[in-house]
């Protein structure tokens, strides 16, 4: 009760800045602003999300990002957020750069329109003890579906008798082991072995492994793993957009859906407020689809249209339509 009281006094705030012109503040929109990853191993690639919240009425864009080291690159995801929604800033650090502690800056324009600054803070200590080779478990770019194995080096140099106990992935879609290479005096190291299950969503795939050691000053190292998992089926225009039409006119958008295999489209439901079309017969890789909107009263359309496939992975594919029905 006590979450959700504070909760709903920073949406409160929030708003009530922007009725005297005023921009929220950067703990009204950002969940944190500061992110501490600790001892980190040499080369350690470190991912961390910023999450903010648009509570403001008209959309706003993340119009500049800028780091105060090269260690450190950031990505908005979506740049554009809507009133209400949720974006996020993706950082990367990169332990190859820096050795011992490092504090970076990264300043946030969120604008168009009343352009408001934000300061974001990164910190990391790249410890020489413990070397990643390579820095992270990277498989590049996938088609959705793939299985995917990588295998990085970890290494020790020290007077503990240093041991990786184990690792944990807290999604789905890893399977991680670990494996002691070799030990000797003052030295010890580990092969991890990744494997990207055939589960792995669409999209730009991150995600920590967390590896546990005997180290009670740092008992917990981060693995970043990442992929670029191309999806099976695409489908453009994505949301499809009509526009302003007359009511009693009547308006055209094609759609495409293009997949890696033949395939055919079963139905498609939420044909509502003038939607109609005729789903192709048979399969083919690109299926097209005329979908037509004849509104009879003025107002604005935006609805979801689910259409129904015989591919495993997408048995219902949901398009947002949109438009504006003028008098």
């Amino acid at each position: 009760m006590m979450r959700l009281l504070v909760a709903g006094l920073g949406v409160f705030l929030a708003w009530t800045a922007l009725a005297h012109g005023q921009a929220p503040s950067a703990d009204q929109i950002f969940s944190e602003t500061v992110r501490d990853f600790g001892s980190v191993p040499r080369g350690a690639q470190l991912y961390h999300r910023f999450v903010w919240t648009n509570t403001e009425r008209v959309r706003r864009e993340v119009t500049e990002l800028r780091s105060t080291c090269a260690c450190l690159t950031a990505t908005p995801v979506p740049r554009v957020v809507e009133p209400g929604q949720q974006g996020v800033i993706e950082v990367v650090m990169d332990g190859r750069k820096f050795v011992g502690p490092k504090t970076v800056t990264l300043h946030v324009m969120i604008g168009p329109d009343r352009p408001q600054a934000v300061v974001l803070q990164v910190s990391a200590n790249s410890r020489a003890d413990v070397v990643f080779n390579p820095g992270d478990v990277n498989f590049g770019v996938l088609a959705e579906g793939s299985v995917a194995q990588q295998t990085i080096q970890i290494e020790y140099a020290g007077t503990l008798e240093w041991k990786a106990e184990s690792v944990q992935s807290t999604g789905p879609h890893l399977e991680a082991a670990l494996e002691e290479d070799y030990r000797r005096t003052g030295q010890v190291g580990y092969r991890l072995k990744v494997t990207l299950r055939p589960t792995a969503p669409a999209g730009d795939f991150k995600h920590m492994l967390q590896i546990k050691t005997n180290d009670p000053a740092n008992p917990v190292l981060a693995v970043l793993v990442s992929a670029n998992i191309r999806p099976s089926l695409v489908v453009v225009p994505a949301p499809l957009y009509f526009g302003g039409v007359k009511v009693s006119g009547q308006a055209v958008r094609r759609v495409t859906l293009r997949a890696e295999k033949p395939f055919s489209i079963l139905g498609v439901d939420g044909l509502e407020q003038g939607l109609s079309l005729t789903p192709p017969g048979g399969a083919a890789t690109v299926q097209s689809l005329n979908v037509t909107w004849r509104p009879d009263e003025a107002g604005e359309l935006s609805r979801e249209i689910v259409i129904r496939t015989d591919l495993e992975r997408y048995r219902e594919v949901r398009l947002k339509v949109q438009g504006e029905a003028v008098p």
